[in-house]
């Protein structure tokens, strides 16, 4: 199991003492994990409002699409070496690590001259990030007790809601009202104090792996310098695939198609044993997030196309529309964490399914036969309520599947298997 057993199972009287995520026991980590969710959630949605910028500035207009496909190649990477790291040593340094580089990227991007050195400050961020998103799943895995897990995931969507909402607004009233420097220096500001208020849940934590090793079983993890080799191929191949649309024509349709082969093949080394073809368990389960943030990201950009081209909407008023799937996903997630054990996991997926299909349905409809705008919206917030409600619970499973040993690999699946979009 991969939730340690001494929080999950130490007896009726504590368990009850602590249901809440914000308890005293908890409530610096949530906290903590909250601002660890939001701070580069807010940087990713400012960094794609003020862009347009900051191009202009800094006069790089050609490699304007570079500085998004670098942070998501090289995030690839930070995931996993943030996760064989935590595999063989615990959380604690890769956290530190992890914030300090992700820091140091946003230090180099407030401080930039030109585009490519903001690229190298991307790269760098991303690799950050990526690493971030893995060692909080450990951290999790450790910390909290198992059936607080859907209530700490239902905090995580509203760190990512919060900044969807009210990101971009502020990214441009501080580039219109200070500068563009400031999205990336502010954010650097804050790193500090979410470091310390992570302290006392990395004290408190489990023995590392490498003192369990009993408890691991052989061949748990694959050794670290494979899996960060074919971490490199995924990212050179997920960059590549970024790039494609810059060229057009033949060249573009062959470097889109190689680097989805490539990537695939690497990422198919990254994965549990047997997740690409729906082995029972945990490769199911991977796989399974993979395809619903698949098919939900990819009805999130037709549902702006249709929008735009269908009913003449504005692009920004598109963007706003899309907006009610996110509030959706936040209110789900909250049901289904003050719902609990009143509804089981594998039903809260199943439902997950059943609103996700029934939104996809009812959007490919209204689009053919151009219905009402308010039923693409109504559509949306069914398949956000959707996610929102059902994701919580899967990473909850998948979670359930790790040991000190596995907790970073199944993280960094986690955390990959969003990317297969």
């Amino acid at each position: 199991m991969a939730i340690d057993e001494t929080t999950s199972s130490g007896g009726s009287a504590e368990i009850t003492a602590s249901l809440s995520v914000w308890s005293p026991k908890y409530f610096m980590t949530t906290l903590a994990m909250f601002s660890i969710i939001l701070l580069p959630a807010f940087e990713s949605l400012a960094v794609t409002t003020v862009m347009p910028v900051i191009s202009a500035e800094l006069q790089g207009e050609a490699l304007y699409g570079l500085t998004f496909a670098m942070s998501f190649a090289t995030g690839i990477i930070g995931m996993v070496a943030a996760g064989s790291w935590s595999d063989r040593f615990g959380p604690k340094l890769p956290l530190f690590v992890s914030l300090g580089t992700f820091a140091l990227g946003l230090l180099m991007a407030g401080a930039a001259q030109s585009m490519l050195f903001l690229v190298a400050a991307r790269a760098v961020q991303g690799v950050g990030g990526g690493a971030l998103s893995v060692v909080i799943y450990v951290v999790l895995a450790r910390t909290y007790p198992a059936v607080l897990l859907p209530k700490i995931f239902a905090v995580f969507s509203a760190a990512w809601v919060l900044p969807a909402i009210i990101g971009p607004f502020i990214a441009g009233l501080i580039a219109q009202q200070f500068h563009w420097r400031w999205v990336f220096l502010g954010v650097l500001v804050l790193l500090p104090l979410v470091t310390v208020m992570m302290l006392p849940s990395l004290k408190s934590s489990p023995q590392d792996p490498q003192k369990n090793t009993q408890k691991t079983p052989q061949k748990a993890v694959e050794p670290w310098l494979r899996r960060l080799g074919w971490s490199f191929l995924a990212g050179v191949a997920m960059l590549v695939l970024g790039m494609a649309a810059e060229f057009g024509g033949l060249l573009s349709a062959i470097l889109a198609g190689s680097g989805l082969v490539v990537a695939l093949f690497a990422i198919h080394h990254l994965l549990p044993a047997g997740a690409l073809r729906a082995r029972r368990g945990l490769p199911s389960m991977v796989l399974l997030r993979a395809l619903y943030s698949a098919a939900f990201t990819s009805a999130d950009v037709y549902i702006v196309l249709a929008l735009v081209n269908f009913y003449q909407f504005s692009p920004a008023l598109a963007g706003l529309s899309l907006t009610v799937g996110a509030i959706s996903w936040s209110l789900a997630s909250q049901l289904q964490a003050c719902l609990g054990e009143k509804i089981s996991h594998p039903n809260a997926i199943l439902l997950d399914a059943f609103s996700l299909r029934a939104a996809l349905a009812i959007t490919a409809t209204a689009s053919a036969l151009i219905l009402s705008p308010a039923v693409l919206i109504a559509a949306w917030f069914l398949g956000g309520a959707g996610m929102g409600f059902g994701l919580p619970r899967l990473s909850t499973l998948t979670l359930g599947e790790a040991i000190p040993g596995n907790q970073g690999s199944i993280g960094s699946a986690m955390s990959m298997a969003c990317l297969l979009r």
